[in-house]
This record gives structure tokens, sequence and C-alpha cells, in this order.
């Protein structure tokens, strides 16, 4: 009986491991290990009143695609995402594709960037509306010009 108990106790140790492994890999690095552009993003944002927190989360198999990340407001559970691409026109491509979803209504791209917002947001909503402006008012050309192509 003791080898069992012994067992299942190793086995849900090692369950809860892999879940706070995964779970913590999925949410995303902190802030501080976002790549530059990404950083001046948030910086932007929070110049323009729009408090987040940030992390890198999974990109799924977007071809040409950098970094996806993940923005949280603070104090609240809404988030979005932005994704950074190799050049604009694999963000402008990405962005047709989202925008065949009445979902990502919400979405804009600006440079090699595609704000994302998930179904949650609605267009007319005035948080979205300043993170929309936010988003357009970046200047993401300059934020990725020191950063060498793939």
């Amino acid at each position: 009986v003791n080898k069992w108990l012994l067992l299942s106790v190793l086995v849900a140790l090692a369950g809860a491991g892999a879940g706070l492994y995964f779970f913590g890999w999925s949410r995303g690095a902190a802030s501080s290990d976002l790549p530059p552009p990404l950083q001046a993003l948030q910086r932007h944002f929070a110049a323009a009143g729009i408090d987040t927190q940030a992390g890198l989360a999974r990109s799924g198999a977007r071809a040409r695609l950098r970094h996806n990340v993940q923005f949280e407001l603070r104090g609240s559970k809404q988030w979005f995402s932005v994704q950074w691409f190799e050049n604009a026109d694999a963000a402008q491509s990405y962005l047709g594709i989202l925008r065949q979803y009445p979902a990502s209504a919400a979405a804009l791209a600006n440079g090699e960037f595609v704000l994302s917002l998930n179904d949650g947001w609605a267009v007319t909503d005035p948080i979205t509306q300043r993170i929309r402006a936010a988003f357009t008012a970046f200047d993401a050309a300059a934020a990725v010009g020191s950063v060498p192509p793939r």
C-alpha cells in the first residue's frame, strides 16, 4: 500500500509541476523580457494612459511571426495581443485573415505590428478606441528600425 501511495504522490507532484510550467509558458515572460520594440510599445501605451502588464505569449503557427505579446490591463481581466511580424506585408496578410471574423473587427495593423482584440472588446467601446488610437499613433517604423531583419 505504501508504494502505491508514494507513486500517487509522485505522479500528482509531477502533474502539478508540469501544469505550473505550462501555465507560465503560455502566460508569457515578464515585461522586461520583451524585445525593445515591444517594450517601446508598452511605454507608448503607458504614456497614453493605458497601464498594461505585458508578456510574450505562445505564437502558434503563423508565417513570418517574430513575437506574440499579450497585454493585460492592470486592475482588469481584459487583455489584447500585438503580433510582431518580419515585415509589413506579413502583418497586412495576417490582418486580412483576422478581418474575416466578426470578433476581430477592432484589429489594426501598424507597420510590422498587428493589434488583435478578442471578442470581449466592442469596436465602439471607449477603452477599445483609446487602445486603437494609441496603437495607431505608435511610431512602429522607428521602434523596429534598429532590429535586423530575419
